[in-house]
Order: structure tokens, then sequence, then C-alpha cells
């Protein structure tokens, strides 16, 4: 008789759960499975106890943040990665290749954009807004000491974000990696990034940069509108905009990773779809890192060759994830990047005119034999330095560099020494 009765109390429980928090089930279906489920208040018959039970659930809600401040946009401390759990990069669960060929069985006529080339030197602040304590010049971000990063995105990011607060930190400079596995921008009633990075901004005026990998979550069929459609193509493109209008409230630069070539052909193709709006997007409003680094000629490949020519795991069973070592070298495309300034925030004009003065200089002076420095195994750039694919503009920095003046006195500023153990 107990047992009967604690069956029926475990029964009614569950039911009372699933009850109050009905609208997280459907969301969690509807984004983890990427099936479209028609909202139960629809039903006028369930409406009233439904928005009750609603109401129920987000108060409950308040209150765990409340008493446990969990929130996801509370940036009182930097981002630690021992707070970084289940990852998938680290160790995948079901596959997005499986849920592909699973739900997705009929492939969606879509037509590929041409090559993402985006030229990082063109960015231009289109609202004539000034950015707080960084300038972008010359493919370049010359930023503050003070200067503060914000990272947001998928699973991807997570594992980009530890190396990100990990280098950054040894620069002086701090992170928050608020990166959220299973989020993207098409399920917004599941996780509303464009929302949270609002509410993080607000609350730390001190950031500057805005770090984004999105979008492996996001190439599907919502709401009766299928991917790939140009319907589907106009609200993706305005919830990219929607993220990149609020930076630009901001006064916050962006920069956004391209999601790396996925090994699901069907998959990857519509990855590729996304990250042309990506590109296409940060023509005017950031900096957009492609990362055809981890590829052989452009196609997916789980290892790369260092400067060794020893093989290097970079991508995770599931054929979509990044292994540490791929973590790293991407966050590294952006590190290379970063210039920092020690000084004040008002000095920031002086190294800016410094580094357009040291450019002028090399674009005069006859090219020198480079000098080619050996790197270490360990270095961040040794799994990345002799890959098949190189980044265009990449190419164009370093040749450019290996003609600058061994005795400018430009060259002892930590970026162009860094720059010449590049050279070849």
């Amino acid at each position: 008789m107990q047992l009967i009765r604690l069956l029926f109390l475990g029964v009614i429980s569950l039911v009372l759960v699933c009850f109050v928090f009905h609208r997280s089930l459907i969301d969690y279906f509807m984004q983890t499975y990427h099936i479209n489920i028609k909202p139960l208040e629809t039903n006028s018959l369930f409406r009233p106890s439904l928005e009750t039970a609603s109401a129920v659930a987000s108060t409950l809600d308040k209150w765990r943040t409340q008493i446990f401040e969990q929130d996801s946009t509370q940036l009182q401390s930097p981002y630690t990665e021992s707070a970084q759990g289940n990852l998938l990069h680290e160790k995948p669960s079901e596959s997005f290749a499986s849920r592909e060929s699973q739900t997705h069985t009929e492939k969606p006529s879509i037509t590929l954009p041409p090559a993402i080339g985006n030229d990082d030197r063109q960015f231009t602040q289109s609202n004539n807004q000034p950015l707080k304590n960084i300038q972008f010049i010359d493919g370049k971000l010359l930023i503050n000491k003070d200067t503060e990063f914000l990272l947001i995105g998928d699973s991807l990011m997570q594992g980009i974000g530890i190396m990100l607060v990990r280098a950054l930190r040894t620069k002086g400079l701090r992170a928050y990696n608020i990166a959220k596995q299973n989020t993207g921008l098409t399920f917004t009633s599941f996780f509303n990034w464009a929302r949270t990075t609002q509410k993080a901004l607000e609350k730390n005026p001190k950031i500057s940069v805005l770090v984004v990998c999105l979008g492996a979550n996001d190439p599907w069929d919502v709401k009766g509108i299928k991917f790939g459609s140009e319907k589907w193509n106009t609200l993706y493109n305005a919830k990219i905009e929607e993220v990149l209008s609020i930076a630009r409230e901001h006064a916050v630069f962006v920069v956004w990773f391209q999601v790396p070539t996925i090994k699901n052909e069907q998959l990857n193709n519509k990855i590729a779809l996304l990250n042309a709006m990506y590109a296409k997007n940060l023509e005017s409003h950031g900096l957009f890192i492609k990362t055809e680094i981890l590829t052989n000629e452009g196609k997916f490949s789980s290892y790369i060759k260092n400067t060794e020519g020893k093989s290097v795991l970079v991508r995770a069973q599931d054929g979509i994830h990044l292994t540490t070592k791929g973590s790293e070298i991407l966050s590294n495309l952006l590190l290379e990047k970063i210039i920092v300034q020690e000084h004040s925030p008002h000095n920031i004009t002086n190294i800016s005119e410094q580094y357009n003065q040291n450019t002028i200089q090399t674009k005069t002076l006859e090219s020198h034999n480079p000098i080619k420095e050996h790197l270490q195994p360990n270095s961040h750039l040794d799994s990345h330095a002799n890959s098949p694919v190189i980044n265009d503009t990449a190419n164009k920095e370093s040749n450019r560099e290996s003609k600058t003046d061994k005795t400018s006195p430009f060259t002892s500023h930590p970026f162009f020494s860094a720059q010449q153990a590049k050279t070849q």
C-alpha cells in the first residue's frame, strides 16, 4: 500500500512539474530535435491555467537567480574555467550530424554563396560612434590595458573562450565567457542572445569588445519557414543585425568567428550559407575571422600539420566540435591581431599614429632578406603556421611586415617583435 502511495505521489509530482515548466520543455524539444510544436496556449480551454503555470515558473526562476546568483549575465567577476561544465567538444553527446539524418531527410534547395572574402581592413563605424578604448587600424586591434571582452555563442565558443580567457589574462585583460551550449539565433524562445547581450553590456559598461561564435544550432526550419528560403534568410539576417546594433549602441567592437567546416556535407552546406551572412553583415560592423586554417584546402580534416610536419588533432569525433588544440589555434587568430596599449586611455591616439607611421615607412623601404625564426613545438602558432590553408589577409600582413626596417624604432614594440617571428 505504501509503495502505491509513493508511486502516486511521484506521478502527481511529475505531472505538476511538467505543467508548470511546460514552456521550457517545449523549447527544449524544439531546439534539440528541431521540431515545431504548437504552443498549448493556443487552446482557449487551457490558456488561463497554462498562463498561470508560466507565471509560477517565471517567479521560481527569478527566486533561483536571486538565491544562487547564477544569471548568465552576472558579470561581477570574470569567467573562471573551473565553472565551465559539460562541454560538448570535450565529451560530445548525440552529434548534430546524426540528428541531421534523423530529422531532415529532405535536403532543402540551397544556393551556396561565393567564397567568403572579408577584408578586415575595410571596417568603418557606420554610425560614426567612437569605439570604447580601442581602435581598429590596418587589421589590428589597438586596445587599452583596461579593455574587457564579452564572449558569447554556443559550445564552440565555450572551447575557444577557455583559451581566450587564459591568454587575455596573461596580457592583463579581462574576459567574460557566457557561452551556452545548444544555443543560437534561430530559437529565441529557447535562448535569446540579443537580450542576453544587451543585459550583459548594460551591467558592465567597461566591455569594449564582443566576440561571437555561433550558428551550428541554427540551420533548421522554424515555424513553417523553410531553411534557406528568402523569408528565412531575411529573418535570420535581422537577428544578426539585432546583435550588431546592440553592440553599436554601446560603442562595442564586434569580432565574429566563422563556424568551422563541418564533416557532414549536408549540414556543412547549410553552415556555409550562415557564414556568408555573418561575413556580409560584418563588412562594415566589425571583424570576421575566417577559420579555414583548420581545414585541408577548404575540406574538413580532423588533423592538420604543425611546423614539424606532425599531425595535430584539432577536431572532435563528432566532426563538429574542437579539441583543446583546435580551440587554441582559433583563439590565436584573434590574439595575434591585438596590440595592448600600456598607457592611459587618452594615449591610444598616439600609438595608432605610431602604427600608421610605421606602416607608411614599411611601404617605402626596400625588401630585406627575411629572418626565419624557429617556432617551438608548444607555441600557440605551431599547429597552424604551416596549415594548408592560410588566410589571405594574414599573408599580406606577413609579406608587408617582413619588409620592416630592422633599425626602425618601432620594431621594439611587442607586436612587431612577434610578427618578425612569423616571417618566412
